[in-house]
Formats: C-alpha cells, sequence, structure tokens
C-alpha cells in the first residue's frame, strides 16, 4: 500500500487511515516507521512554512518511488498547493550503514537539508538550479532527515540524493564545523565571471586537477568556460614559503586578502609562484577559469626555511583585526553568496537581515558548542551567524560563550 501512488495521491488529496494514523505519529514525536519507507510531505501556500499546511501527503517521485527527486516545471505539486511562492517540509528517518556519506541537493529555488539535526546545506535563496554537495561522518544507525524547499517563480524543481562513498574522498564539511587544512570550499560556474550563484558547491580536498577536455562534474558543470572559486585557511609551520600555480587558463591567488598572482588571462599550462612569510593561519583564496579546449588547475606550496630574523610574519591586518582594531577579532563571509543575520543563536530566530560574500564583521562571541557566532555589523547591530560560513584566522573556541542553543 506504501509504495502505490494512486489518482487521489497525484490529485493532493489526504488520504485517512493507516497513513493519517502514521503522519500524527510523526508530527507528535512517535516512531518513525511510515516515513522510513516514504518522505512525510507538508506543504504551505507561502515560502516560510508559516501558518496551517494546506497539504500533508507522503512523497514519491515521477517513476513512484519514494524519493525527493521532482521537477514540477511550471505546474507546482498540484491543488490545493499554488504554482509559485509555495513552500515544502519533508521528513524521514533512515537506516544508514557506517560510513562517509556525500549528500547531494539541487534545488531551484530556496533549500535545507538537516541529518540528525545538523544543518548541512543552507541555501535559502532564490536561485536558477545550483546543486550543493555536503560530506558526513555516520555510525551505524536510524537518522531522522529534513530537507526544507521555497519556490518564488517560474520554475520549480528539488531533488536530494546520497551515497556511501571512500572515507579519503574528501573532508567531512558542514556548517558549524570548520574544514581542517586541505579541505577546499570549491564554488564552480557555468560562466567566466562567477556571475549568479554557483551551479556547484562541493568540498575538494586538494587543488590538483587535469580535466583534460572532460568536465569537473559532468551532471552540473559545462566543459568549457567555467570559473572555480576555492577558499581555505592553512596552518602552516613558521617559516617562508612559495606558493605556486599551475593553469591553463587564467588564475589568480590571494594570500591574506593580498593579491599575490594575476594571471587572468588564457594561456597554456604555465607555473606562476609568490613568497610569503608565514608565522600563523593563511586565508587563500584561488580563482581559475577554463577558456576552451585543455583545463587544469593546480596549488601547491613548500617551505623554503625559517622566518628572517627580527622581520614580522604576517602584518597585522591578517591577525584577525581590521585596522585600528587590532585588539578586536574580525571575519569575513565565506561559503555563501547571502548568509542570513538571526536574532538568535539557531534556526528557529528570524533573520533580520543579511550579508553576502566577502563581507566583513566583528565577532563578539558564541554559543555553547560554537556551532554560532555572535557578530557586530558594519552599522552597530548585532546578530547571529552559523559557524561554517565565517572565514578568520582567529580561534573561535576562544571566543567567550554568551547563549547556549
Amino acid at each position: 500500500m506504501i509504495g502505490v501512488r494512486s489518482s487521489a495521491w497525484r490529485s493532493g488529496l489526504w488520504v485517512c487511515g493507516v497513513f493519517g494514523v502514521l503522519a500524527v505519529l510523526l508530527a507528535r514525536g512517535g516512531t518513525a516507521v511510515y516515513a522510513q519507507s516514504a518522505w512525510l510531505a507538508v506543504y504551505w501556500n507561502n515560502k516560510t512554512l508559516d501558518g496551517p499546511p494546506v497539504l500533508i501527503r507522503p512523497e514519491f517521485d515521477d517513476n513512484g518511488n519514494p524519493d525527493i527527486h521532482i521537477n514540477w516545471g511550471l505546474d507546482g505539486p498540484g491543488d490545493p498547493v499554488h504554482k509559485e511562492f509555495f513552500s515544502a517540509r519533508w521528513t524521514r528517518s533512515q537506516y544508514m550503514e557506517p560510513g562517509r556519506y556525500r549528500f547531494t541537493v539541487s534545488a531551484d529555488d530556496g533549500v535545507r537539508v538537516w541529518v540528525t539535526d545538523q544543518l548541512l546545506i543552507d541555501a535559502w535563496i532564490n536561485q536558477p538550479q545550483t546543486t550543493y554537495v555536503a560530506y558526513l561522518d555516520l555510525d551505524e544507525g536510524v537518522y531522522p532527515m529534513r530537507v526544507e524547499y521555497y519556490q518564488n517563480q517560474h520554475q520549480a524543481l528539488i531533488n536530494l540524493t546520497w551515497e556511501r562513498v571512500p572515507g579519503s574522498e574528501v573532508a567531512v564539511a558542514g556548517p558549524g564545523w570548520n574544514p581542517p587544512p586541505g579541505g577546499w570550499r570549491g564554488e564552480y560556474y557555468n560562466n567566466l565571471l562567477f556571475a549568479g550563484p554557483p551551479n556547484l558547491v562541493r568540498t575538494d580536498p586538494q587543488i590538483n586537477f587535469d580535466w583534460a577536455l572532460e568536465s569537473p562534474a559532468p551532471q552540473a558543470i559545462v566543459p568549457d568556460r567555467f570559473a572555480v572559486r576555492w577558499t581555505n585557511t592553512l596552518n602552516l609551520e613558521p617559516g617562508r614559503y612559495r606558493f605556486t600555480t599551475t593553469s591553463d587558463d587564467g588564475v589568480r591567488l590571494w594570500l591574506n586578502d593580498v593579491l599575490r598572482i594575476d594571471q587572468w588571462h588564457s594561456q597554456t599550462s604555465l607555473a606562476h609562484s609568490t613568497e610569503l612569510d608565514v608565522a600563523g593561519p593563511v586565508a587563500i583564496k584561488l580563482e581559475y577559469y577554463d577558456e576552451i579546449g585543455l583545463a587544469e588547475a593546480r596549488l601547491s606550496w613548500e617551505r623554503l626555511g625559517g622566518l628572517p630574523p627580527s622581520q614580522p610574519a604576517n602584518p597585522p591586518a591578517s591577525s584577525g583585526s581590521m585596522p585600528g582594531q587590532e585588539n578586536t577579532p574580525v571575519a569575513a563571509v565565506t561559503n555563501a553568496n547571502v548568509l542570513n543575520v538571526r536574532s538568535g543563536p539557531g534556526m528557529t530566530y528570524d533573520p533580520f537581515t543579511y550579508l553576502t560574500h566577502g563581507q566583513s564583521v566583528t565577532l563578539l562571541g558564541r554559543s555553547a558548542t560554537t556551532a554560532w557566532i555572535q557578530v557586530q555589523l558594519a552599522d552597530g547591530r548585532v546578530g547571529w551567524v552559523a559557524n561554517g560560513f565565517l572565514l578568520t584566522p582567529y580561534p573561535l573556541i576562544s571566543l567567550p560563550i554568551i547563549a547556549s542553543e
């Protein structure tokens, strides 16, 4: 009975009986027997999942499978849900074998994905079809999962998949977690100007790619005329380092927000180097584009020796403070084009404004788990943002605890 999608389901009607009883159990925190076989979908005729829902049903894809793999096009989910300006929440409990999992979601427009109450993907913005990737290590067990989505206008689709991958594939990623050295956030664009939201966001273990004539990700990225932005913060042994890029075609490298290599033009595979004295965390941003034909992007570094005598390592501006505020830690927004600033430390608090990629804020304190950071905006207002979207050499664990979650 669970695997059959009747005409009543297709018309969007809620059928009483076993499904209704199990849905009530889920709504009241009961055992999620039903959700292990299908997603429980709840729909609202607004973009904020607010107020009484207009439709509750088990969700199946177009082939009758209990998956979130839906392309509504311009039609929407069907009556009584509007074709535009609607939102949905799917919940499910899923058995997982032990291992590292890659979660991939594509959406047009906003989407958020939780596993065991951990926010893995937060892209709550208007956007064309965009793909996001996150990784999570799990022990064997049954895990609650939640997906939230909103549709603004025009095309509507959402597709969620996951699979177990080798533990060495990438570093675990997600909001509230700082990637270790070697875990690079890669934002991939199907244009050369980094225009619009990225078409693919993933964590790359290193920047050492020779794609030849192929695409970096055939399901999401075109094989020519694409661009990539990688960001990470490295904790290196103090000393003088040589950083080397090798690329076909254009490449730019920033070290601690200073542009050190600028070769933004089409070229065959060429290496370019710069040297930096390092005695603390190094914030790195590398941008790359492929024009046509062969595609190659690499970044490497080597320690040349100790620091020169009586020479400071990184300038004060790289210590995590802005000039004139040397004792006040700051951070820049990363890993997001738009980041909500909330009134409290958690998703249950309403956002009152937003920050954009690269915008700087002052760090004031943290929640008990450091998953949320209190920040001060340029206009003096104070709010909370998720840890995983801040780039700073300042150790966030050193901030004072000023709230629980």
